[in-house]
């Protein structure tokens, strides 16, 4: 689902794929898939409030940037 979801690139319109599977075996998994989502449920757990793959990711975009002050973004962290 979130590829499919990604491959749209627009926030304002439906995604939309097609399933080719290529054994019995994706067809159950393409059936699974489609029940999931007629359901609404996600493929991975919703990201929660503080998550460190964000707080990782800043940290390492700001260090590529530019030269930071570490007490800084300490401080910014924390607010």
């Amino acid at each position: 689902a979130q590829r499919i979801g990604r491959a749209n690139h627009r926030m304002d319109e439906p995604s939309k794929a097609i399933l080719v599977p290529a054994n019995r075996f994706e067809v159950m998994e393409c059936q699974a898939a489609l029940d999931a989502n007629y359901i609404g449920a996600q493929d991975t757990p919703p990201v929660g409030r503080g998550a460190l793959d964000v707080l990782a990711q800043h940290v390492l975009g700001m260090a590529c940037a530019e030269p930071f002050d570490m007490l800084q973004l300490y401080d910014e962290i924390r607010t």
